[in-house]
């Protein structure tokens, strides 16, 4: 079963932009040569691993009403270089997401928090303060997931 996790913040009334490496630099060459010239200097580890969105919603805390979001693997666990790099250079209000297939559920937490585990609606009630979710609870209904 999958989910594009763009549709789903969409619904929960984020404004969504993609952020990861190859949306941020479009040009394939510049690419190729960042991945095989320059793969381990820091700015090009930031720029490889950088988080998959953007999300804005105006009606969430503003404290936090604006943030990234990085899909991370089922164990719901980031690699060593790349939560050391999140840490170094991204806020905390940096959420991470992992899809738990058995439990049929999406989960979210904050970076600095990587034991704190809840569904990503509750997050988005309890950390973003976002009540109007019912289009976000249609859309993963009507794909098979829990809220």
């Amino acid at each position: 079963m999958s989910i594009e996790l763009f549709e789903v913040f969409e619904a929960a009334g984020f404004h969504v932009q993609h952020t990861g490496f190859s949306n941020i630099l479009t040009d394939r060459n510049l690419r190729d040569v960042i991945q095989s010239e320059f793969g381990k200097t820091n700015l090009s580890s930031i720029l490889l691993n950088y988080p998959s969105y953007f999300l804005m919603h105006s009606s969430a805390d503003p404290e936090k009403g604006y943030l990234f979001a990085t899909e991370v693997g089922e164990s719901g666990r980031l690699p060593p270089l790349v939560s050391k790099l999140y840490e170094s250079y991204f806020p905390p209000e940096l959420m991470l997401v992992r899809i738990d297939t058995k439990a049929k559920a999406i989960l979210a937490t904050w970076f600095n928090r990587p034991n704190d585990w809840s569904r990503l609606g509750s997050f988005f009630s309890s950390e973003l303060c976002i009540t109007n979710l019912q289009e976000f609870r249609q859309v993963l209904k009507s794909q098979g997931w829990n809220v």
